[in-house]
């Protein structure tokens, strides 16, 4: 105790005491600790080498050397047997959706350059989409003050309107600046592509309406017309208001394809009889001196009926066929798909053992439905293809389930069923170049699919 202060109280200072650890009893798992860092990912090294990006080092010795420049960057590892996919085309996703339209989208067709897609719509109007529109004449330093765009960011260029009802059908002309369409109206109009302007107009050719339009991709440019009033006519664009040839039929002429070399088409209607017309003998018509075939020409017009046919297949469809299409790169071949369900190749070569029958091949898989709208099929090249020793073609249609079938052309077989439309789909066009396939249905959209073949 203090004796100054008796309530003070000094406590020894406590010492420090440890405990024993005792062992585990015996049998007891030890506890896993877990480190409070993780390991790092591994890091891998991509060396890239553009314009701009080289660097100056020092080797050893002291010399100045340009190296490439390097970029870190962290990946997963990849896992055995797990590859990744690459774009076959220059799309900037697998799939890219086209709208704009009011209504149903009743056909599509690319350029024969493969830079332009045009719609036809419903709404009276006919749309043309950029694909990939880089002109390689503009200089580098106008290209350097525009801004950057990505590769085929596609865009919606033009709206062409003129039009007084439904435009029903598209051609692209073989000058490639030029682009027919026919209408409910009574009348085919060609559009120049580049200035969005209306250059000619046939409004008098046809008493009813047109429902198909087909334009050749070698040669004079000359246009196919198929219409309602029994007729398919034949212009040549370098004529300003008048057809040069009229194919009679006996009933509506529905569908109408025209050869890649202009020398022959194909026309097909409500009698489900699938034709090809040989138009060189168009020259020998004229200047011959037979009264009876002299009596075709009139007004400078050569008109013939179905008796002068070159080819005439009756069998293969049993109702009105839609659509026509030949075969690249030669037009041996004929696809069509009719009402019927039916989608048939026909051989048009001129020797065949049966020249009565002539449906090479049947592909199955369209269906129909009450509304009977009109379903186009189109055949591909054989660029777009990546196998190239056997550069195999395909043939793809429309379904009434909003399907779109792509068969192999050779063996029959389905090479995809790409759902997307929740309507009819009535068109379809392969690109001529890229594995692309592009769709119109009545829903009014328009899809781009990236193909692997």
């Amino acid at each position: 105790r203090n004796n100054n202060n008796n309530n003070n109280i000094i406590m020894p200072p406590k010492k420090k005491t440890t405990k024993a650890r005792t062992p585990p009893p015996a049998g007891t798992k030890k506890r896993k600790t877990r480190s409070k860092t993780p390991p790092p990912p591994p890091e891998t090294t991509t060396t890239t080498k553009t314009e701009g990006e080289e660097e100056e080092e020092e080797d050893g010795n002291g010399a100045i050397v340009e190296t490439t420049k390097k970029r870190k960057t962290l990946t997963h590892p990849r896992k055995e047997g797990v590859s990744r996919r690459r774009t076959t085309s220059s799309l900037e996703a697998p799939i890219v959706l086209l709208e704009g339209h009011a209504g149903a989208v009743n056909d599509v067709k690319f350029s024969a350059d493969g830079k332009f897609i045009a719609t036809a719509g419903s709404d009276a109007c006919v749309r043309l989409w950029s694909y990939d529109f880089d002109d390689e004449d503009e200089d580098e330093e106008e290209e350097e003050k525009k801004p950057k765009k990505k590769k085929n960011n596609i865009e919606n260029r033009f709206i062409l309107r003129g039009h007084k009802n439904a435009v029903l059908s598209l051609a692209f002309l073989s000058d490639q600046f030029s682009i027919a369409s026919a209408s409910a109206d009574k009348s085919i109009r060609v559009w120049d592509v580049e200035y969005a302007e209306q250059v000619k107009k046939y409004d008098k050719s046809h008493s009813r309406a047109i429902n198909c339009v087909s334009a050749n991709e070698r040669g004079t440019s000359l246009i196919v017309s198929a219409s309602d009033d029994g007729f398919s006519k034949v212009f040549d664009a370098r004529v300003a208001k008048k057809e040069v040839m009229q194919l009679k039929h006996k009933y509506p002429v529905v569908s109408c394809a025209f050869r890649q070399d202009g020398l022959e088409c194909a026309t097909s209607g409500a009698d489900g009889i699938v034709r090809t017309w040989d138009l060189r003998y168009a020259t020998s018509f004229q200047e011959t001196t037979n009264e009876e075939v002299r009596a075709r020409v009139k007004n400078d017009v050569l008109c013939l009926d179905t008796k002068m046919t070159a080819l005439t297949m009756k069998e293969g469809h049993e109702d009105i066929v839609t659509g026509l299409a030949y075969s690249y790169p030669d037009g041996f071949e004929l696809a069509s798909v009719g009402m019927d369900g039916k989608c048939n190749l026909f051989d048009l070569k001129p020797f065949r053992e049966n020249a009565d029958a002539r449906v090479e091949m049947t592909y199955k898989g369209v269906q129909t439905d009450f509304e009977k709208r009109v379903i186009k099929c189109c055949a591909s090249s054989p660029s777009i293809s990546a196998n190239v020793s056997s550069k195999p073609t395909y043939v793809s249609s429309g379904s009434a389930c909003g399907n779109v079938f792509v068969w192999d052309q050779k063996t029959g077989k389905i090479k995809y069923k790409l759902p997307g439309h929740k309507g009819s789909c009535l068109s379809v066009a392969f690109h001529p170049f890229e594995p692309v396939l592009a769709s119109a249905g009545a829903d009014g959209k328009v899809f781009l699919g990236e193909l692997a073949l």
